[in-house]
């Protein structure tokens, strides 16, 4: 009861600087979610693979970052890549219930609808060849 009053946050090392990773804030969920949208696939994994993601999607990592971090593009950019990987493992546990009570569920329902576009309607039947025939 006591960690859901308290926010979750973690403190890291990058270089000279000291790092305060906090929960993502309301007026930054919008751009937030954009930006991790594409990965959220990846983050389900039992086993993240952090580079993967930095290959295949460095735009949305570098915004997601960026946004997390409260900080500019360039500071981001001029990470070293080992860095960029422990910063990323520090925004996805700081922001787990995030992650898991909001994003998950969404693109979850968002991909069920997707499904769904093919399957009819409740009580809608096919008409059969017989039907067409007499």
């Amino acid at each position: 009861m006591v960690d859901e009053l308290i926010p979750v946050q973690k403190s890291l090392q990058i270089g000279e600087e000291t790092l305060t990773v906090t929960p993502i804030r309301v007026r930054e969920l919008t751009a937030f979610t954009k930006a991790i949208e594409p990965l959220v696939y990846e983050l389900r994994a039992d086993e993240v693979d952090y580079m993967g993601m930095i290959v295949n999607s460095t735009e949305n990592i570098l915004s997601a970052v960026c946004i997390a971090l409260r900080k500019e593009r360039d500071w981001v950019e001029a990470l070293e890549v080992d860095q960029l990987v422990t910063i990323i493992a520090a925004i996805i546990e700081v922001n787990s219930d995030f992650f898991i009570n909001r994003i998950l569920p969404s693109i979850t329902s968002g991909m069920q609808g997707l499904e769904n576009l093919g399957a009819k309607p409740a009580g809608q039947k096919s008409i059969s060849n017989s039907a067409r025939q007499g």
